[in-house]
């Protein structure tokens, strides 16, 4: 009785990540290009953890067994922690990043915004952690995987934003090649060595979810993915100014910002001036 309740609760939070998400940044749907750059990046999560599957067959060969398994056995430090950051924390942000960047090079007209590049990162990154926990609810059941379902999630969401900030930055040096290079190695390898070092405490010192550390860690990381947040509405900016109106509360503005300066809550509608300005009526 009780594991068949575990098995209801299980599922319900399963979702919660994406649903919470979704609701907390409901105000910014209004802008139907972000709509869609978060959907996309959904189904480019699905396609990442399916890459990542293919690629720990062979490692999990030579290592002799489960990659985790293997992490969380008794050796050096400084072994679990290479691990840790070159296999885990390099694969999974990897495919994850290269996902959310094919949703955003596919939309060539929108795809380099930053607030773009932030939600199709976050959507790769929850459909990813979706589908790694109905993977571990298979294998260990819903009494291991249950406490982790929020904080894998909220990792894996933080991991990836942090990535976005490097990709946005990266995208708008698009015409100089070394500079978005550079930034896109960066955002990988930052994002990498978070998610290895992340797992690395989680196996090295067997802290559950339950754990003070890893709710403070947690609690930082959403903090920092808030911030991100801010600053890709910040740079989404377009290119030239045009005259809105505001969807929420009605103002008229003519700015290159997005976003309506008196309200502050909605995405400001693009409206053109033969919808505003109406023809003098003929005698």
């Amino acid at each position: 009785m009780q594991s068949s309740f575990d098995d209801i609760v299980f599922a319900v939070i399963l979702v919660f990540p994406i649903v919470i998400f979704y609701a907390i940044a409901r105000k910014h749907w209004a802008d139907k290009e972000l709509n869609k750059a978060f959907w996309n990046g959904i189904i480019g999560g699905c396609f990442a953890i399916f890459f990542v599957r293919l690629i720990y067959v062979p490692i999990e060969i030579y290592l002799g067994g489960e990659i985790r398994n293997f992490l969380s056995a008794p050796r050096e430090w400084y072994i679990t922690l290479i691990a840790c950051i070159g296999i885990i924390g390099f694969v999974e942000e990897g495919f994850k990043t290269l996902s959310a960047h094919l949703v955003c090079c596919l939309n060539k007209e929108s795809g380099f915004r930053p607030t773009f590049v932030f939600m199709s990162f976050a959507g790769s990154a929850l459909a990813f952690s979706f589908l790694e926990n109905i993977q571990y609810y298979m294998v260990y059941g819903s009494s291991v995987v249950l406490p982790r379902v929020l904080v894998s999630s909220a990792a894996h969401l933080s991991f990836a934003c942090i990535c976005s900030y490097f990709s946005a930055t990266a995208f708008s040096l698009i015409k100089s090649p070394i500079k978005t290079g550079f930034y896109l190695n960066i955002g990988i390898l930052t994002s990498s060595s978070l998610h290895g070092f992340f797992d690395f405490i989680l196996f090295r010192y067997s802290i559950s979810a339950y754990n003070g550390i890893i709710i403070a860690l947690i609690s930082f990381f959403l903090y920092l993915t808030y911030e991100i947040w801010i600053q890709a509405l910040k740079k989404d900016i377009p290119p030239v100014g045009f005259l809105a109106v505001c969807s929420n509360c009605r103002a008229l503005t003519v700015d290159r910002i997005r976003f309506c300066p008196f309200c502050g809550r909605r995405v400001k509608k693009i409206e053109t001036l033969p919808t505003i300005i109406k023809k003098p009526d003929s005698d």
